[in-house]
């Protein structure tokens, strides 16, 4: 493991205990949902550090939440010199929300694009059997993410709409819905039609 790998990780570290630490200490406004971290990424680059740090919420996350945050953070690294000498270079902190472009890896992530066109990729081939879908050789796929269930073995499973859109002249083919253990998608990406 790299030098840098190792500092990536105790800050990714340190961003979770400050979040945990900073909702105990900071009430939700009225709406807020309480945000998780989806991803923490540091980079160096010549003689500075850019710590990116990407909060979620169920509801999405808003920009009052992240400069909040932001502050907490900066305010917190001004006084520790043990997180100082983490980043031992200029560092300059940036709190924002995964945005559209970036991959959802986790579950929570999903549930508010219900009813949304998503791809997903594959850990692996899957392969249709009964309705659901076990081993194929496809490692991605997209549809209308109709729904995120619990299925009898207890896994949780993306429910999607695989029907493509028909081509000019081509009538609509209605495909049953497919389902996708969650646990098989290494992310997944919602698709914004323009």
């Amino acid at each position: 493991m790299s030098q840098f790998q190792t500092r990536e990780e105790e800050a990714k570290t340190w961003v979770q205990t400050e979040l945990h630490a900073f909702l105990g200490e900071n009430p939700l406004d009225d709406g807020e949902s309480e945000p998780y971290l989806v991803e923490c990424v540091l980079r160096s680059y010549n003689s500075s550090d850019t710590l990116e740090i990407f909060l979620d919420t169920e509801t999405g996350v808003t920009i009052s939440q992240c400069e909040r945050f932001s502050r907490h953070l900066s305010a917190v690294f001004d006084a520790s010199p043990q997180i100082q000498e983490l980043f031992r270079n200029y560092l300059r902190i940036e709190v924002s929300s995964p945005g559209a472009d970036r991959p959802i890896k986790d579950i929570r992530g999903l549930k508010r694009h219900i009813g949304r066109r998503v791809s997903l990729k594959l850990k692996h081939g899957l392969k249709e059997e009964a309705g659901s879908v076990k081993q194929s050789v496809l490692p991605q796929t997209e549809g209308k993410l109709l729904a995120i269930e619990t299925d009898e073995a207890n896994q949780t499973v993306l429910v999607l709409d695989t029907t493509r859109k028909p081509k000019k002249g081509e009538r609509v083919r209605q495909e049953e819905p497919k389902s996708f253990p969650f646990d098989s998608v290494s992310e997944a990406q919602v698709i914004i039609d323009i």
